[in-house]
């Protein structure tokens, strides 16, 4: 599980939208809708389910010819911050697909999410990206 500075970070990610490099953002909680863009090409986000009672969201991500990913976030108090729970479900959209789903592995998960969870940290403790942030 990823190790967060605040548990309040479902409602931060839903409302921070411009400050953490998201492009489109329409409407906020469920329903929001927003677009990102980096080396794997330009992703449409959906947010399918904001409970902030609950500590919980989950979106859809989509990347046409890459893939459609559910991501599901659930947060736990632990002291003076949090533990997060995250889930990605990938499902290949076409050959480019298929070589991203195979490449992720539970090692390249680790990574990934020590990434994430690096920059994530970075973001809710100083509202700034991290310099090497492709959304910097």
């Amino acid at each position: 599980m990823l190790r967060l500075p605040s548990f309040y970070y479902v409602r931060r990610l839903c409302k921070s939208q411009n400050q953490i490099g998201l492009r489109t953002p329409i409407g906020n909680g469920s329903d929001c809708v927003f677009i990102t863009s980096d080396n794997l090409g330009t992703a449409f986000w959906y947010v399918t389910r904001h409970e902030p009672e609950r500590l919980f969201v989950e979106m859809l991500k989509i990347v046409p010819g890459l893939t459609a990913c559910r991501l599901n976030i659930q947060l736990f108090e632990d002291g003076a911050g949090c533990l997060a729970d995250a889930t990605y479900i990938h499902t290949s959209l076409g050959p480019t697909g298929d070589e991203f789903v195979a490449k992720f592995t539970t090692d390249y998960y680790q990574k990934f999410v020590q990434v994430w969870e690096e920059a994530l940290n970075h973001f809710l403790t100083t509202g700034r990206l991290l310099p090497d942030d492709p959304a910097a």
